[in-house]
């Protein structure tokens, strides 16, 4: 969606598209997506929401490590935003791990 947004207010004129601040939400490195359109300039930033299993797969290494352990009931999975000064460290390192409550 963010790439027709920014198609269409392209088309409309430049003076328009300037104005605007587009993001995505797929937050996801590769060729014509996410963190590849932010390097580009298409669109401002792009949101990536961590997996749910990230988080999951944490509190089972921590349990296998210590069997007293029990997990909170409610977890804050916090998005990480990728924008123009991040994006290059996001494609050659990686996306980064969930920022939990």
């Amino acid at each position: 969606m963010a790439v027709g947004a920014d198609k269409a207010a392209r088309e409309t004129s430049m003076d328009a598209r300037e104005s605007m601040l587009i993001l995505g939400t797929d937050g996801v490195p590769g060729k014509g997506v996410g963190v590849d359109l932010v390097i580009r300039g298409t669109i401002e930033a792009t949101i990536y929401h961590p997996p749910l299993v990230d988080v999951a797969w944490r509190d089972i290494q921590i349990l296998l490590d210590d069997p007293t352990y029990e997990p909170r009931k409610l977890r804050t999975v916090r998005p990480f935003v990728i924008q123009s000064e991040n994006a290059p460290h996001v494609l050659s390192k990686g996306l980064p791990l969930p920022d939990v409550e």
